[in-house]
């Protein structure tokens, strides 16, 4: 062990970065952690969350809360670049779980909320907060761009589709769907048509548009005859 400090926090080095944990001595449960810029200022924080009852991992709140402030011990594990402070944090992580060791970490995965299990209270909080906000034009294009050329997985797409299967959509999200997919309908129609106009010229363009109107009516007629037999 490199490191040793009760939970005041005084002997943790200023500026060292690596892998920590926090030990509830009463229940011998750990918390593994990782700081890189400063041990001193991470614990720092977790003790000002717990010290609040605000504490991220309900795990570690609740023992804080149960044995007491006394009973606590932060400990550096290993120092490392702050690079690798993920990875490592990761890999101590594992081998606790492969020693049969519980941690109060609320995610399995080092630095991610991934594989959180929100309680039905958190997902009620969550849903109350987020109600009526509205996102900014320059926030929503940011998540456009972020989603354009995502691929999923093969299993990943399997997965979806099974969560989705059998779900009907309330009325208004159906509305809103429809009319998103109009207005997108509508703002490709005039892109191509643009395209086609300065590639073609304007009635070249006209005609290629007619002809395309005439399709999807046929296309739409043919839909509706055989949905009648």
């Amino acid at each position: 062990m490199a490191k040793t400090t009760q939970n005041d926090g005084t002997g943790a080095p200023d500026t060292k970065s690596g892998v920590y944990r926090i030990v509830c001595i009463a229940s011998k449960k750990i918390y593994i952690g990782s700081a890189s810029r400063s041990f001193r200022a991470r614990w720092g924080i977790h003790l000002h969350h717990l010290r609040k009852g605000k504490h991220h991992s309900r795990h570690l709140q609740s023992a804080w809360n149960k044995y007491g402030e006394k009973l606590f011990m932060f400990e550096i594990v290993e120092l490392c670049d702050p690079k690798n402070c993920i990875a490592r944090e990761q890999w101590h992580m594992d081998e606790l779980k492969r020693s049969g060791i519980a941690l109060m970490n609320m995610s399995p995965t080092a630095g991610s909320p991934l594989g959180v299990k929100h309680s039905d209270e958190a997902r009620r909080k969550s849903s109350l907060l987020r109600k009526g906000i509205k996102l900014s034009p320059q926030r929503r294009e940011a998540i456009r761009a972020g989603h354009l050329g995502m691929k999923y997985s093969p299993e990943h797409c399997e997965a979806i589709r099974r969560s989705k299967a059998g779900k009907k959509l309330p009325d208004y999200w159906r509305k809103s769907c429809s009319a998103g997919q109009a207005r997108r309908g509508k703002r490709e129609r005039e892109q191509r048509f643009n395209k086609e106009s300065e590639t073609f010229g304007l009635e070249r363009a006209l005609e290629m548009q007619k002809k395309r109107d005439r399709n999807y009516a046929n296309l739409l007629l043919s839909r509706a005859r055989r949905g009648h037999r």
